[in-house]
Formats: C-alpha cells, sequence, structure tokens
C-alpha cells in the first residue's frame, strides 16, 4: 500500500471492543451488548448501523484479537508514515442504551427493504442534538485515543443507505454541526471524514439544499468527503464540487467481492485528470472496493493516477501501459501474454455501462426463467484473449501470477459461455422441448463441472481457504463453529433466509461443486418435473425448496463438517487447454 502511495488507509478493527468498555462502564449488561454487535462476517454493516446482532455474538476472545490487532496494524501504518482514519462516533447504539437513558432522542433506523425482522434491524440512532450523543461519542472516542492513540482523522456515517428523518436543510445542518462537535469535544484537532456512497445512492433525497446543508456545517477544511464511486458516478459534478470541502476521488470497482474481470479503464485515466482540473479542492485518489483479490490491474493503474501529472490522452498510451504490466507481471517473456491484455483492456476492462451493482451474474444467480447475465463485450473477446494465454504458457508456465491469471481468464470464459445453455434449456422448456431440456441441462452442468477444476488449481479459488482462515482465529468450538457460519453466510444467502442472497457470490471451488451445481441441478428438474406433470413452473415453490434443502443446511454446523481442499490441485496450463479443445467449439461466430 505504502509503495503505491497509499497514505491515508482506513483503520476500523478493535472498535467493537472499545464500545464494549465503554457500554459495560455505562450500565449494560454483557448479554445487552452481545445482542448488538454483528458477527465478524458482517461488522462494516453493524458499523453502519445498517443491522444488528446477525451473526453474533462477539466473544471476549475476539474483543481480545482485536485489540492487539488493532496496535499491530496501526503500528505498521505509522511506520510507513500513513495518517489511519480512525472510528469516530456515529451515533448507533444498543438497543439497551435506552434502558439507561429512558428520556433520550433517538431515531429508528430501517436499512432498505430486504426483508430482515427488527431483531437484526431497527437500529436505534441517537439524535445528534440530544446532549447525551456527545456524552456517549465522547466517551467512546476518548476511550479509542487512550487505547490507539490518534491522527485526528475519524470516520462517522450515519446515514448510509438510510436517510436522515427531516429533509430541512436546517435539520440536517444541525446534524452535522452536533456529529462534528462531538469529535472536537474529544479531538480539537479533529476532521471528519465521510463516505459519499448515500449521495449517489439517494440522490432523491440529498438534493442540493440537504447536501449544501450537511457539508457547510462543517468548518471549510475539517470534513474531508470519499467520492466513493467517481469513477462511475461521481458527486463532486453534480454537488456543486461538495461546496468547497476537500474530497478524495475513489474507484469503487467491486461490490460484494464479485468474480468478473471488469474495469473502467478511460474512466479510470481520464476522471481524475478532468476532477484535478475543475476542482481545486480534489486532495487525492483513492480505491474502496468491497472486495479484493481480483482485477489486480485495474487497482495498479488506479494507484497510478495518484502519480499521473498528465491525462492518458490516447488508447495507444493506455495500451503501452497494459504492455509495462504485462512485463511487470509475468517478466519480459510476455509478448503474447501482453497481446492478451491488450484484447482486455479494450473489452472487458472497458466497461462503458453500469458497474455489478444491480446486475447479475448467471451462474451464481439463483436460477430462474429469466435469469440474465451481465456482460458488454462479445464472447470472442475473452476467447481470443484466452488462446493468446494458452499459446503464452508455454514460457510463463511456471511463473505464479500467470497461472492465476490464466485462470481467471479460464473462468472467466466458461461463465460467459453458461448462459447459452442455460438459454437453450430455458427456450427448451418454454416449448416443452423434454429431450432438448435435457441435453441443455447436462451440458451446461458438465460446464460448471469443469469450472471447479479450473478453480481447484489456484489457492485463491478454493472456498477450503476461506473457512480455514476464519477457522485459524477460532479458540473453542463454540467459535470455529461461529465463524465458519459467518464466512459461509456471508458468501451464499447473507442473511436468516437470503434476505441478500447472493450479493457476495464467489466463484470459488467447493462453492460451484456443493452449492451452485447443486442448486441449477435443482431448478432444472423442477423444469422437468413441470414439464412431465403438465404444469407452470413455480418460482416460490423452487425457492422453498432450495432454502430448505441446500441453502441453509450448506452453512449448518453438520454441512461445515465437509473438508473442503486447502490446497489447490491440478495444472492450470493443462485444463485451460483442455477447456479451449473442449468448449471454443460453442462459441458461434
Amino acid at each position: 500500500m505504502a509503495l503505491n502511495g497509499i497514505n491515508m488507509p482506513l483503520a476500523t478493527t478493535g472498535q467493537e471492543a472499545v464500545q464494549r468498555q465503554v457500554y459495560l462502564q455505562l450500565g449494560l449488561t454483557e448479554e445487552e451488548i452481545d445482542s448488538h454487535f454483528t458477527g465478524p462476517a458482517f461488522l462494516p454493516w453493524g458499523r453502519m448501523g445498517n443491522i444488528k446482532s446477525w451473526g453474533g455474538p462477539l466473544s471476549a476472545s475476539w474483543h481480545l484479537r482485536s485489540i492487539a490487532l488493532q496496535h499491530s496494524i496501526l503500528d505498521q501504518m505509522r511506520s510507513l508514515g500513513m495518517t489511519p482514519v480512525l472510528p469516530g462516533f456515529a451515533g448507533h447504539v444498543p438497543d439497551a442504551l435506552l434502558r439507561i437513558y429512558p428520556n433520550v432522542s433517538y431515531h429508528v433506523q430501517s436499512w432498505l427493504d430486504l426483508g430482515f425482522s427488527c431483531n437484526n434491524t431497527c437500529t436505534i440512532l441517537l439524535d445528534p442534538r440530544d446532549p447525551i450523543f456527545k456524552d456517549v461519542g465522547v466517551k467512546i472516542m476518548d476511550a479509542s485515543k487512550a487505547e490507539f492513540g490518534t491522527d485526528h482523522l475519524y470516520s462517522s456515517d450515519p446515514f448510509n443507505e438510510m436517510d436522515p428523518d427531516s429533509d430541512a436543510p436546517e435539520y440536517i445542518s444541525e446534524v452535522g454541526q452536533a456529529i462534528f462537535s462531538t469529535m472536537l469535544e474529544s479531538d480539537p484537532e479533529a476532521v471528519w471524514v465521510m463516505q459519499g456512497w448515500m449521495f449517489y445512492f439517494a440522490q432523491d433525497f440529498w438534493k442540493l439544499p440537504q447536501a449544501e446543508a450537511l457539508l457547510t456545517s462543517v468548518p471549510q477544511g475539517s470534513l474531508i468527503i470519499l467520492d466513493l464511486d467517481a469513477t462511475e458516478h461521481p458527486q463532486y459534478e453534480r454537488l456543486d464540487n461538495f461546496f468547497g470541502q476537500p474530497f478524495i476521488f475513489n474507484m469503487l470497482d467491486n461490490f460484494g467481492g464479485n468474480m468478473a474481470l471488469y474495469g473502467r479503464v478511460e474512466d479510470v485515466v481520464t476522471g481524475p485528470v478532468v476532477a484535478r482540473r475543475h476542482a481545486p479542492n480534489m486532495i487525492g485518489t483513492g480505491l474502496t472496493p468491497e472486495g479484493i483479490f481480483t482485477n489486480y490491474v485495474m487497482y495498479d493503474l488506479m494507484s497510478e493516477m495518484g502519480w499521473s501529472s498528465s491525462e492518458f490522452t490516447s488508447i495507444e498510451n493506455i495500451e503501452d501501459w497494459f504492455t509495462q504490466f504485462g512485463h511487470r507481471r509475468y517478466g519480459p517473456d510476455s509478448g503474447l501474454a501482453k497481446d492478451g491484455l491488450i484484447r482486455l483492456c479494450q473489452t472487458a476492462y472497458n466497461c462503458t455501462i453500469g458497474n455489478f451493482h444491480n446486475h447479475d451474474i448467471l451462474v451464481v444467480t439463483l436460477p430462474s426463467l429469466n435469469t440474465t447475465d451481465y456482460t458488454w463485450y462479445s464472447l470472442h473477446d475473452i476467447l481470443d484473449s484466452l488462446e493468446l494465454f494458452v499459446e503464452a504458457s508455454d514460457s510463463l508456465r511456471n511463473i505464479s501470477t500467470f497461472q492465476y491469471d490464466l485462470a481467471d481468464l479460464s473462468r472467466q470464459f466458461l461463465v460467459n459461455l453458461a448462459p447459452t445453455f442455460y438459454q437453450r434449456a430455458v427456450d427448451s422448456y418454454n416449448h416443452g422441448m423434454v429431450d432438448s431440456l435435457d441435453i441443455n441441462q447436462e451440458i451446461f452442468l458438465d460446464l460448471l463441472n469443469d469450472l471447479e477444476n479450473v478453480l481447484s488449481t489456484q489457492k485463491q479459488f478454493l472456498l477450503g481457504t476461506w473457512l480455514e482462515s476464519a477457522n485459524a482465529i477460532s479458540e473453542t468450538p463454540e467459535e470455529k463453529s461461529l465463524y465458519e457460519f459467518n464466512a459461509c453466510n456471508q458468501i451464499t444467502l447473507w442473511g436468516p433466509d437470503g434476505q441478500i442472497l447472493d450479493y457476495a457470490a464467489k466463484q470459488w471451488s467447493g462453492l460451484v461443486s456443493q452449492y451452485y451445481a447443486r442448486r441449477w441441478a435443482l431448478f432444472f428438474d423442477w423444469l422437468a418435473l413441470s414439464l412431465a406433470q403438465g404444469e407452470a413452473f413455480s418460482q416460490d415453490v423452487y425457492y422453498k425448496q432450495f432454502l430448505e434443502t441446500i441453502g441453509r443446511p450448506f452453512c449448518s454446523e453438520q454441512s461445515n463438517q465437509t473438508k473442503f481442499p486447502v490446497k489447490p490441485n491440478g495444472d492450470i496450463v493443462d485444463i485451460s487447454r483442455e477447456i479451449l479443445q473442449k468448449w471454443a467449439g460453442y462459441v458461434t461466430p
């Protein structure tokens, strides 16, 4: 991070342990605190007040480890000259705090309309204008400073995907002033760091008067806005350069850790330059992904924009950069692989339509009769790049970064080909063609089997390593079970009953074969049964059976006795060649 110029990282670990200490001092019980904090896999949403309790509780040993880990993180960051952003106070508190302060003013927040019960949402937000807000907030921030020190930057996001109680500018201004005055009470040098996602996500609420009221409620320079998705949806343009408050131009390249070749090359290389030109209060560039370990080339490119003093003025310059990236990643004998990268630069990495936030990757999306796939390029583009990579493998097969990228490209080719057979199967069902339905569902499931084989060659694509990392921090059987459940539920149901189903879906070995393939097989079985019985396919009945037989059991303690491999298996070069030989002929001219 430091070598790429990152100097203002978020450092949020350990805040639950600090808050727990304060809540205990205020008179809450351990049980009341346990019912508030989410489990480890859902902490970001708990911290923003979107949910509570789900996946919890956090154990005493978890809190102790998080304190120690935060110290280690901060020591490393500070030793490298970074200025960490520590948690501030946004006002989200346990329900039981109302027992201690029965007369406090508060609001009940509910996160969208996702189907969570009030056991997991209906979170309490103290009214920032109430004196109790400052009293509790200062106690928490003081406790954090005493434990970790401070670098005077504090994050606080009270309204992430949840609107304030009133859209009156006067109210919003008072709220902003109250939140910042709490920071100042604890640290007179405080600077508020705020996500700008809400300005895009809730544009109908955050019109110019509302945004101006919040952004000008804090002295100029004491608030830093993260224009969170600026490469696609820059908000500084809509909101009058954030009314002069400093802001950072960010790339949000990933939602939920989605696995797909994706980038916005032209937006990345032009956006920051345009912003610098038109907004003198832009103070830097940043990365704000929801998931990591994907599309390394795009993060490398965006990181470089922080150092760039001029615009990439032509596609030739961008291609030159991709050539240099290929040399750095694969070594001097990267000619054919470099050509494959350039092909991807022009296609998969140069998306000109919407990101994945409201779009689907078919193979990891709940099957239905109208499931769609999300692509903006031709299947030929991926096939051409894959052929170049396979040809390059003669000289690069022993380079680990090449092996990973070859597996990733092979994965993408199969994922992009799968909708062909899905659509044929659905068309067969719609026309009552039983034999054709059977043929195409067999081909589809065979493709998923080959996808499993591709993924099993790389440790980064193994479900087993994900679960093992969760197990590694457990100290008791109860913790092991809870952490495994957290790790599993986040990437599958994301909630008790699929409230945010597939949002963090992963194409991983073990998950494809034991979860997604079974879900697809059940879907095809229901289509065949519907034809045999002369009845219409019922999505509701299918979904209910999926939840009962696959969805919920997959992450149960009994299911997780399955030992998923933690070591890769197979030679990706040989497997990729087999993939080409077997599947390239299905790509229509």
